[in-house]
């Protein structure tokens, strides 16, 4: 897609309009003198070779290695069992828990 400014009025456009149009359409356009050229193209990207690791005098890779010993310990996953009492079965609510409340009665007319 090639993006075209008005200079001049062409049909629906108005001059400052800038649209795209197949490279073809837009060269009809450029080349009448109705339109330029609104942006221009982009450069095209320049491929960048992979960061080449650093290696030290003695041949060895400079990177540094991770201590397994300075590693800080997982901690063990949260279970929903350890924040509910054994005795509670997962069906029955608790003795101590406020029963539903009833339900609203349906308020408009009949």
């Amino acid at each position: 897609m090639k993006h075209i400014r008005f200079t001049r009025n062409s049909g629906p456009y108005s001059p400052g309009d800038v649209a795209g149009f197949a490279p073809e359409v837009a060269e009809v356009y450029i080349q009448r003198g109705t339109a330029e050229v609104a942006f221009p193209a982009p450069a095209p990207a320049k491929e960048q070779a992979p960061p080449v690791p650093e290696v030290d005098a003695a041949g060895g890779d400079t990177a540094p290695v991770p201590d397994e010993s300075q590693a800080a310990p997982a901690e063990a996953p949260a279970t929903e069992a350890a924040d509910t009492p054994a005795s509670a079965e997962p069906d029955q609510p608790a003795a101590d828990a406020d029963p539903a409340p009833a339900p609203a009665k349906a308020r408009g007319r009949r």
